[in-house]
């Protein structure tokens, strides 16, 4: 039986502008991990998780980020 990977990256992210400043002491890539998902986002993610080859996944893995978590929740739900 062969495994299938499916990278899948974060959906559409807020634009720093539209967000309240982040504390400028932290790193870059701190600041990073702490930035959601916009609205549109939030629904392109939600289309994601309706595309067939999808639907049986086994194991599903993210990093830290918040959108990218954000992300994958639509595919756990369904799962």
């Amino acid at each position: 039986m062969d495994t299938i990977f499916y990278l899948i990256r974060h959906s559409i992210r807020l634009k720093k502008n539209d967000i309240e400043s982040i504390n400028s002491s932290q790193s870059d890539l701190i600041n990073s991990e702490k930035i959601v998902l916009s609205i549109e986002g939030e629904k392109r993610a939600e289309i994601l998780s309706n595309i067939p080859e999808l639907q049986n996944v086994d194991r599903i893995y993210s990093s830290n980020c918040v959108r990218t978590i954000q992300t994958a929740k639509y595919l756990m739900k369904r799962l």
